[in-house]
């Protein structure tokens, strides 16, 4: 599965049988707040939403890592809001 990185509009896409499935982003105070994750009924079942969501998880180890490279990194993950909460 190709998953394709859209930073214009915040989000992590990929296509199947010709239907787009996604997760949009924003990125607030330090976070990544996933804040939908769309796949269509049609291509339910296959393990995508946990492949798009991985793929942002992912992309916020690697961009809050790259930013404060050298500063000591914790990190959490939580449910708020029913947003889930990358902090590092």
């Amino acid at each position: 599965m190709e998953i394709i990185h859209d930073l214009s509009r915040k989000q992590f896409q990929t296509v199947a049988d010709g239907k787009t499935a996604y997760v949009s982003y924003d990125l607030v105070d330090g976070c990544l707040n996933i804040e939908h994750t769309i796949v269509p009924r049609e291509i339910e079942g296959r393990g995508i939403a946990a492949a798009l969501v991985k793929a942002a998880y992912d992309y916020a180890m690697n961009y809050f890592r790259l930013r404060h490279a050298g500063m000591r990194q914790s990190g959490w993950i939580g449910i708020l809001n029913t947003k889930i909460r990358f902090r590092l």
